[in-house]
């Protein structure tokens, strides 16, 4: 229905906003998941023709695996001098949370992971976490008139971080939030709350 539709133009207008520079991988996903490529590839006229094809066949067949495709893309190999960016988008819902979000702690590495919600029935707040613990954010799209408004601001933060690895260092002893401190983008501000 308008879900699959609305991650179709989601990942077209992430597609069509790649430069020669980058380098991307698609992951499709529903009760198993399977990559397009076997590891990220540069953005060449070629791979994105392939990767229109891929999005264009995609279907919402089967259930919400969420495990899997967010494990393969954090176990992608890393290309020296490339900030790996993890965009997951799903319209499903899943009952292992907690269980996915202990593997992202665990795995994410140097990777960061932005969500991308389809639709009225995602877990909104699981996404919010799961992005907050890949030091990313996070986007909801309701409706498919949102697509391009949404999707045109969390490109805009993809190609501009503005610092990376930031650490704070307070003069006493303090319990602050998030505990791992995200990047900071153009657009969003980033706030810790601290005590």
């Amino acid at each position: 229905g308008e879900s699959i539709e609305q991650a179709r133009e989601a990942l077209l207008f992430a597609l069509d906003s790649l430069s020669s520079q980058d380098r991307f991988n698609l992951i499709e996903f529903n009760t198993s998941a399977t990559a397009l490529f076997p590891s990220p590839v540069d953005a060449t006229a070629a791979n994105l023709r392939e990767a229109r094809g891929f999005v264009s066949r995609l279907r919402a067949d089967g259930g919400t695996e969420m495990l899997q495709p967010l494990n393969l893309a954090m176990q992608q190999v890393m290309t020296p001098g490339y900030l790996q960016q993890i965009v997951f988008v799903t319209d499903g819902q899943v009952g292992n949370t907690a269980e996915i979000i202990d593997q992202v702690r665990e795995k994410i590495g140097e990777s960061r992971l932005f969500t991308v919600g389809i639709g009225h029935g995602v877990n909104s707040q699981f996404l919010t976490d799961l992005a907050r613990f890949g030091r990313g954010s996070d986007v909801l799209i309701a409706d498919l008139w949102q697509v391009q408004i949404r999707m045109s601001d969390l490109v805009a933060q993809l190609t501009s971080p503005v610092l990376h690895n930031i650490e704070l260092h307070w003069p006493n002893d303090v319990e602050f939030l998030p505990g791992q401190i995200p990047d900071l983008y153009t657009g969003p501000p980033l706030l810790v709350a601290a005590r």
